[in-house]
């Protein structure tokens, strides 16, 4: 909420009229306790006084002239007295930097009809500490032009000096409350080190070449003598106290021309995505005149050389710098905003990174009805119900799809297709040979696409026995079919597997299609598997069990 302007009245009567005599200030200063109609204002700052005077009745009146005074303001060291707004005749005063030297306790008085009118006090107080310079300004050193603080420049963060130059920076006081700025004291300091008084030039002082600094009442004066170097180049900060040992400070840098913040170029990318195992390097590249420092941040925390990060700077020239910040072997943890601060004594520059892990993709498809490894190629008996199970895993979670061959599946009326997190299961409902083919799962994320193919076709054989049942030493035949709409040449070759151990064991036509044994043994108990391949490749297998033999003796 803005203030409203500070009014200070006088109420005077002559003759049945009552006039109000009023200065109004603004911007309102800040009230100072128990101290009425006082108020500080902070140094450099600026207030517009307003004399105004008026009729209690508002019958017009001409106000002939006014004028300001000031008691208790600053008297320099050539007994001169500096008082704002003392002497001006003017209904409004400005003043645009106040300074020490500005307070005080001040009237206005307007004559009206040859009466004065003169307004209660309205005292002024200054507060703070500012450093003002030459550069920019007058290159006079001399002190009473100096101690004037005319023609130079305000500080804020930073000064450049030109080459040459000899520099005269000023710490200018208005300590409050109760400060009296002939009772200021001060100092300087150059990069934390505190600078000796010294009445002139000539040797070093610290590490500043040939720097004398003087005191005058509410200010303190630092003199660079000679040509400004880069060893003088640092950081300058100014401590005032007043006699109720408040004390304040301000700093300012003072640097060669030339001389530039930090900026980061090339600009860092905004993202970067790596998969878990990665090696990760992000670089940060600045220019910057002093060298700048190199700071990594995640996620608002500060990376530390015991946090496992190898930090390299590399120096290309004389401006420009970079540092690399490497993960080796990138965990899902290491996700986040990754921050590079470049900093020099002239400035901060900042960019950051989002770093997305993502887990490596796996697919795996089973049996879904047996849970077991898929055999290559996956059989399936005519008529009968088959599914395929498939599990993935990845970040971000991936989605799953299935095709046969190049054609993209959908449950309908012979295929169904269930999913859940990470699991897909595709079953095939009265399998057919035109259900035959290369299955694929596909999964994929943002990071990467994995695939697992199974070769599923119908089986094209079955084992029929010429007998119901299996007696002792009766002869028997295993034969095994062959569906020709599985078969593409019609030319197939068979090999079988035999259940009968040990030696005797008289089973013929091993390569053929049906498989002869004359006298069936009780050795003969076990699994008989046809395997039926065509052009090398298995399009059929079948298993007979003899777990029964009859001995009809």
């Amino acid at each position: 909420m803005t203030a409203e302007p500070k009014e200070n009245k006088t109420h005077v009567s002559i003759n049945g009229q009552t006039y109000t005599t009023t200065i109004v200030s603004n911007p309102v200063g800040t009230p100072v306790d128990s101290q009425p109609n006082t108020f500080d204002y902070p140094i450099l700052s600026s207030v517009t006084l307003t004399c105004n005077v008026t009729s209690d009745d508002g019958s017009p009146f001409t106000v002939m002239d006014y004028s300001w005074d000031t008691t208790g303001c600053y008297v320099n060291n050539r007994n001169e007295r500096r008082c704002f707004p003392a002497g001006q005749t003017t209904q409004t005063v400005s003043e645009d930097d106040l300074l020490a030297r500005d307070a005080g306790t001040i009237t206005c008085t307007a004559t009206i009809s040859g009466i004065d009118y003169t307004s209660p006090s309205f005292t002024l107080r200054i507060s703070g500490v500012a450093v003002v310079s030459n550069i920019g300004g007058s290159a006079e050193n001399d002190l009473v032009a100096a101690n004037q603080l005319d023609d130079y420049s305000v500080f804020t963060n930073n000064d450049f000096v030109p080459d040459p130059y000899e520099p005269f920076i000023r710490c200018a006081s208005g300590l409050g409350p109760g400060s009296d700025v002939n009772t200021i004291l001060g100092g300087w300091h150059f990069n934390g080190a505190q600078i000796p008084v010294r009445i002139s030039c000539g040797s070093p002082v610290i590490e500043v070449r040939g720097a004398n600094t003087r005191i005058y009442p509410g200010v303190i004066n630092l003199y660079l003598c000679g040509t400004f170097s880069p060893g003088e180049e640092g950081v300058y900060s100014c401590m005032m106290m007043n006699s109720s040992m408040m004390v304040q400070t301000t700093r300012v840098g003072l640097y060669l021309s030339g001389r530039t913040a930090p900026m980061i170029d090339p600009p860092m990318p905004s993202t970067e995505t790596v998969v878990v195992g990665d090696d990760l390097r992000l670089s940060c590249t600045s220019q910057g005149s002093p060298p700048d420092t190199f700071t990594w941040m995640k996620d608002g925390t500060l990376i530390t050389s015991s946090s496992g990060i190898n930090q390299v700077t590399h120096t290309t020239n004389m401006a420009v710098f970079d540092i690399d910040y490497t993960i080796n072997s990138v965990a899902l943890n290491d996700s986040g905003n990754y921050t590079c601060i470049v900093t020099n004594p002239i400035g901060t520059h900042n960019q950051t990174i989002t770093v997305i892990v993502n887990e490596q993709v796996t697919v795996t498809v089973t049996n879904g009805v047996t849970g077991g490894i898929l055999d290559d190629p996956q059989l399936v008996d005519a008529g009968s119900s088959f599914t395929l199970s498939c599990f993935v895993t990845g970040t971000p979670t991936p989605n799953i799809s299935w095709t046969r061959g190049s054609m993209m599946l959908t449950s309908d009326g012979t295929i169904s297709i269930v999913e859940s997190v990470g699991v897909s299961n595709l079953t095939i409902v009265n399998f057919t040979a035109t259900d035959g083919g290369v299955y694929t799962c596909n999964a994929t994320n943002s990071a990467q696409t994995e695939a697992v193919s199974s070769d599923v076709r119908l089986n094209a054989a079955v084992i029929t026995s010429n007998v119901a049942n299996i007696q002792l030493l009766e002869p028997l035949t295993l034969t095994c079919s062959v569906d020709p709409s599985v078969t593409t040449s019609g030319v197939v070759s068979y090999q079988w597997t035999i259940g009968c151990s040990g030696g005797g064991c008289s089973w013929s036509g091993m390569t053929m299609a049906d498989l002869t044994n004359p006298y069936i043994r009780g050795r003969d108990y076990g699994d008989y598997t046809c395997t039926v391949t065509e052009d090398s490749a298995v399009i059929g297998m079948s298993a007979f069990t003899i777990d029964r033999i009859e001995d009809l003796g």
